[in-house]
């Protein structure tokens, strides 16, 4: 018995699934990965993932590995789903590719594939083996299919494989890891935080803020994440959250009728800016068996909700084509929710557009910003120009308030915190921007998001609760940072003193976020 490393996806709208299965290398028994077939008392080989998804008539992607494609009995299973499965492609790198084009394996003895950034992702790569591997991929899919694919996920793909891949191959949508933090082998921070956005050239985790240095498909984030919870290290809130924040169906939280009437509530019944999407699935060897428990049921709930019109189920590839055909640039999105499962955290509400993302939270009676990111396309990524030969690869963009890296252990968490007793908050849009009304004891302050600041309407001040880690400067009406050897600067229209109190200038404070 040998064990196969596979990695099939199955997706309404993108979602992806890696294992390790056992078996005769030299008899296939039916298994392509993740429950997507598992067998019945009478070792009858049945179809449980895509049987699920069909019973409702829904889109969906495969995206296909490159180990997958060079084995027939895999190939035979994907080109038998019906019309309304698209066929993309999963990109880790295994023995077989590197061999394929003529380079070395540097995975850890014994391991034909490995999780690690270097060998099996893009980034660990020269721009020169980048192209050569991508060249096989693509090829062979060709090969198999008749045509190239239209959708590509990974992990983590670079800002110089998208770019290569959409001007070479046509590539129309990308999907890569949720926001997380040491997580396996990959940290994605400070990024947009759901939705899709179109990456900039230099920085596949940083929408471009002009179409001369935006790549043109955009990037879908993966796993469907909580918006209250899915922040910073999971263990940040390990006293109220005792499952990943997302809705994976073999955890907790995705086999919660009431959670997942959430999740389906957040993303599609709340108020939001362009549009709002999740996607449903599962990723790692969990089985039919755990899958099932969840699965079945978010799918039902799912078509009601389809029904009701609050929804639309495309492929992956459909995704980008609507993005493109609906968006020149990214847009301000928007995605909000009440806590339903912890006591600490109330409320979580967050912005995020081609210059910036901001994170407003409430937590008993504080109300505060938890998280500020800057977007600059001139921020260039880990790795870009060089290979990782790390295990590990970070990517992120540039902060202005980080809740979780600088929170401090002696005075709660890190934060921009409002003055007074916190009540409640409503939130709406408003002349294409977004408004947050933000209920005090004593006082109503009105923040206005828009795509160049971030305007509060108070007479009250406002303070920064950080750590030694956080690198500001206070001026007068500046805030000043470094961040991995760049400097950068966000204005103030308001009064900062040295220890982090920004007085209001004519009851308005604003930060000026437009690079």
């Amino acid at each position: 018995m040998n064990y196969i490393v596979y990695k099939t996806t199955n997706k309404i709208n993108g979602k992806i699934y890696v294992g390790v299965h056992r078996t005769n290398p030299d008899i296939f028994d039916g298994y392509i990965g993740c429950g997507v077939t598992h067998k019945d008392s009478k070792n009858k080989v049945i179809k449980g993932f895509p049987k699920a998804v069909q019973k409702y008539g829904y889109k969906n992607t495969f995206l296909m590995q490159y180990d997958a494609m060079i084995r027939k009995e895999f190939v035979d299973v994907i080109k038998s789903a019906d019309e309304n499965t698209e066929v993309g492609v999963w990109v880790e790198i295994g023995k077989s590719l590197t061999e394929k084009v003529g380079l070395e394996w540097e995975g850890r003895e014994g391991w034909d594939w490995d999780w690690h950034v270097n060998p099996g992702f893009l980034p660990a790569y020269t721009h020169s083996e980048r192209r050569l591997i991508i060249d096989e991929i693509m090829r062979s899919f060709k090969e198999i299919f008749g045509y190239y694919p239209k959708s590509v996920a990974s992990w983590v793909i670079d800002a110089y494989s998208m770019e290569y891949m959409q001007k070479e191959y046509d590539v129309v949508a990308f999907g890569i890891c949720r926001e997380q933090y040491g997580v396996d082998a990959y940290t994605l921070i400070g990024t947009y935080y759901n939705q899709a956005y179109y990456p900039s050239k230099k920085n596949n985790v940083c929408p471009a803020q002009t179409k001369k240095n935006q790549i043109n498909a955009p990037v879908f984030k993966l796993l469907g994440p909580d918006p209250v919870y899915n922040y910073g290290e999971t263990g940040m809130y390990r006293d109220a959250l005792k499952t990943p924040p997302t809705i994976e169906p073999a955890w907790e939280m995705g086999q919660n009728k009431k959670a997942v009437k959430w999740f389906f509530d957040s993303y599609f019944n709340n108020e939001s800016m362009a549009f709002s999407y999740i996607q449903l699935g599962q990723e790692n060897p969990f089985g039919w068996d755990n899958i099932k428990k969840g699965f079945p049921m978010q799918l039902e709930m799912l078509k009601k909700y389809e029904d009701n019109g609050k929804c639309c189920i495309m492929t992956m590839g459909e995704s980008g084509e609507w993005f493109k055909k609906n968006f020149d640039e990214t847009p301000a999105t928007t995605i909000g929710a009440e806590n339903i499962i912890g006591n600490d955290i109330n409320e979580s509400q967050w912005y995020s557009c081609k210059n910036y993302r901001v994170n407003f939270v409430s937590e008993g009676d504080s109300f505060y910003i938890r998280d500020i990111y800057k977007f600059d396309e001139n921020y260039v990524e880990n790795f870009y120009d060089t290979p990782c030969k790390n295990w590990n690869i970070t990517y992120d963009n540039l902060p202005v308030m980080d809740g979780y890296l600088w929170r401090r252990e002696d005075s709660g968490r890190a934060g921009i915190y409002f003055d007074g007793e916190y009540k409640q908050m409503k939130c709406y849009k408003s002349g294409g921007k977004f408004v947050i009304d933000a209920v005090f004891k004593d006082y109503t302050s009105s923040i206005v998001l828009s795509e160049d600041k971030i305007s509060i309407n108070t007479s009250k001040p406002i303070r920064f609760k950080v750590n030694d880690k956080a690198i500001i400067s206070f001026a007068e009406h500046m805030l000043s940072y470094e961040h991995r050897g760049m400097g950068y600067n966000v204005p103030v229209n308001g009064v900062c003193d040295a220890e982090g109190v920004v007085q209001p200038l004519n009851n308005k404070i604003e930060f000026i976020m437009k690079v």
